[in-house]
């Protein structure tokens, strides 16, 4: 429905890179919803963007078809960040996230809003420390890893069985 609007003039030659509100006025141009920004704690130190837009989509083409041009658009820069970006995510996906260096643009269908609670996972994101403990809490929690059987004894159990 809205392929067909050209995506210009979001972002300026000057900047560079795509900025906050130049996202802003590409989501309310396509109609997406409950346009939010974010900064996300902890995130600089973990090297992701510290500046995070959220948005809700009608459905999931909606929100792919955005993604996609908010993509081209940025590509359109020329710059670094222009090479950096690419949509976590695949086109059947109900929540996908547009990586820059300096936004992180997160778009989420109407109905999977509530699954997702990403404003809340950006405000409560963990420092290098903390996400350190919580991998090594995991690994010691898992089994250790379990011996393959060898091919006789497996022969063996296929002979038994006949």
């Amino acid at each position: 429905m809205h392929d067909a609007m050209p995506a210009l003039g979001y972002f300026t030659r000057p900047e560079k890179n795509p900025s906050v509100e130049g996202t802003v006025r590409l989501l309310t141009d396509y109609r997406m919803k409950e346009i939010k920004v974010v900064k996300a704690k902890n995130a600089l130190e973990r090297g992701l963007p510290e500046d995070n837009v959220i948005a809700v989509g009608e459905s999931v083409g909606h929100i792919f078809r955005v993604a996609k041009l908010y993509v081209a658009e940025v590509k359109k820069l020329g710059s670094d960040d222009s090479q950096y970006a690419h949509i976590a995510g695949g086109r059947n996906d109900d929540y996908l996230m547009i990586m820059t260096r300096s936004v992180a643009v997160h778009l989420v269908t109407v109905d999977a809003k509530e699954d997702h609670d990403i404003e809340d996972m950006l405000v409560n994101l963990p420092t290098q420390e903390e996400l350190k403990e919580h991998v090594q809490e995991a690994e010691e929690a898992m089994p250790r890893k379990i011996k393959r059987p060898d091919r006789k004894w497996a022969r063996k159990v296929k002979a038994s069985e006949k």
